[in-house]
């Protein structure tokens, strides 16, 4: 295999592949290998021969592993291989033993719930598809074959989307476990989603408003998915964040609802002005006499690990409104496009970009605005937003 001088430079200036791997060979250190994956991971790896066999043992990824690092503890293991030992023994045996479900767990522990603020969802994801088929299965054992059947069986049950998501999180373990040491490679290398998505781009129309905000009020729904969903088109916010607010969030002398950066997808605490309409929403929501911390707790009473009570599920407002469209007049509508719906009138009645992206807490890519002005937070700016999308709104329903 061609080899080259490694330095800083070289390994930073590595590009990652369209697909798989590549790899540059150090020619200071026989069989150290640096690897860059197609979705930019990086990472070291030993080449040698045990008993005429080659093996492959991994030394960690970069940059937590810099280059001298590496160097090192390439020496050390190839005066291993030297004294007749292989230094990836125990990796290669803990590999073998290691059951998918051991696997799943340990990537969930370490590195999801550390890393992803969606980490339940590859939680219940596992659950439901995977572990049921391979969870007892040795890591070394999984093939692409079982994979491809997964895929296909959720496919074959009319949910293609989630067959796309599924797939990710396997992938996304396999990678894990490789850049570890815990799998030699992956299964997924060469299977690909099995349907292609384009990014939606619903916006309802005038008449369409009219139907939903109408029929929320006629059809056979509940008063907290209907609240829900009224709040969410009225504030421009997200379906999780509507859905898990606690009366602890708000305000209301001073009309704001904040929320929290534990709770926003963006990480960040985001202050979100209350119109009038909002209010009268929020009033609504009290009167159905609800004690505990969510606005819209499960009508289940599904408890936490920790006792208390949880909101309403986004499957049960997703249920709930598919279930309503044909009585509303409508079809094809999700939560997430009144979002985009109030977004896209805000924009039509000239709010600008920046003030658009701080109501829906967007990282925008506003750098040229001080950090003096943005560290207020825009709360009047917002407001006025959210102001002008209220009073469309009414036009739209006659009000």
């Amino acid at each position: 295999m061609p080899t080259l001088n490694l330095t800083m430079r070289s390994i930073d200036a590595a590009k990652p592949p369209k697909t798989g791997r590549a790899e540059l060979w150090d020619r200071n250190v026989r069989g150290l290998g640096f690897r860059v994956t197609s979705n930019g991971h990086k990472s070291w790896c030993l080449m040698y021969r045990v008993d005429g066999r080659l093996r492959r043992h991994t030394l960690g990824a970069y940059p937590a592993v810099s280059l001298a690092k590496a160097r090192s503890k390439a020496l050390k293991a190839l005066a291993q291989v030297a004294d007749g030992l292989d230094p990836a023994a125990d990796k290669i045996a803990r590999r073998q033993a290691l059951t998918f479900r051991e696997l799943a767990n340990e990537y969930l522990e370490k590195h999801a719930k550390a890393n992803k603020r969606s980490w339940k969802k590859d939680e219940s994801i596992l659950n439901r598809d995977v572990l049921p088929r391979i969870g007892d299965r040795k890591v070394p054992a999984v093939t692409k074959r079982d994979i491809i059947e997964i895929l296909d069986r959720i496919a074959a049950r009319g949910a293609p989307i989630a067959s796309n998501r599924t797939f990710e999180v396997i992938r996304k373990i396999f990678n894990w476990a490789v850049s570890r040491g815990l799998a030699e490679n992956s299964p997924c290398v060469g299977v690909t989603k099995l349907s292609k998505e384009r990014t939606r781009e619903r916006v309802l129309s005038n008449s369409e408003l009219r139907k939903f905000w109408n029929g929320l009020e006629k059809g056979h729904i509940s008063p907290e998915v209907r609240l829900q969903l009224k709040l969410q088109l009225v504030t421009a916010q997200r379906k999780g964040e509507v859905i898990g607010a606690g009366w602890g969030e708000f305000d209301l002398e001073a009309k704001v609802w904040t929320i929290p950066a534990s709770r926003s997808k963006n990480g960040r605490a985001h202050r979100v002005p209350l119109t009038k309409t909002a209010l009268q929403i929020i009033d609504k929501v009290k009167a159905l006499g609800h004690a505990g911390e969510w606005l819209f707790p499960s009508p289940k009473g599904i408890k936490a690990k920790n006792g208390s009570k949880k909101s309403i599920s986004a499957a049960a407002v997703n249920r709930a409104l598919m279930r309503s469209l044909h009585g509303m007049g409508l079809d094809n509508v999700t939560p997430h496009d009144l979002r985009r719906s109030a977004a896209t009138y805000m924009a039509q009645a000239g709010v600008g970009r920046v003030v658009l992206a701080k109501v829906l807490n967007h990282v925008s890519a506003d750098r040229n605005v001080t950090a003096i002005y943005d560290r207020h937070g825009y709360d009047k700016e917002k407001r006025q937003a959210l102001q002008i999308w209220e009073r469309r709104l009414k036009e739209i329903l006659g009000r």
